[in-house]
């Protein structure tokens, strides 16, 4: 696949790519693969169009926005953070996934175990800019003091 961006095998490290590190090569047609990591916390700052997490262990890792799917495959003792148009958890252990899916609800298979899915929790600047590049929907909500919440 021509616009795969791999961070494969990270191990006790911190990684972080923002939409600059991936736009100039991808645009917005990026497809991201984590697999098999250990230990290690990894931050997409960007929209991607598919990520596929594959068999990381004790890592935690956050992805911005993801336009279409997300798969989160064959992790154990994982805490992921995602907002995506879809979420597809198969065979995973001990994982914590904090999801906002407006769609569908994650679609959990395979030898899933102890698997415990949360509300997203994460709030940043360039949180709304992300949720309409990727096209997931939301709304936003105005506080009494005329500000976006």
């Amino acid at each position: 696949m021509e616009n795969l961006y791999k961070l494969n095998s990270l191990n006790k490290c911190i990684n972080v790519k923002t939409y600059q590190d991936l736009y100039p090569h991808y645009q917005d047609r990026c497809c991201l693969s984590i697999i098999s990591c250990e230990e290690s916390n990894v931050y997409i700052d960007s929209t991607i169009q598919n990520v596929l997490i594959q068999s990381c262990i004790n890592c935690t890792i956050f992805v911005a926005a993801v336009s279409k799917v997300c798969t989160i495959e064959k992790c154990e003792n994982c805490t992921l953070v995602v907002a995506a148009n879809e979420v597809r958890i198969g065979s995973c252990i001990d994982t914590l996934v904090h999801s906002y899916t407006p769609l569908y609800p994650p679609i959990v298979y395979g030898d899933t175990r102890n698997l415990r899915l949360a509300p997203h929790n994460a709030t940043y600047e360039k949180l709304t800019e992300h949720l309409v590049r990727a096209g997931i929907k939301f709304e936003a909500r105005i506080d009494d003091t005329g500000n976006k919440i």
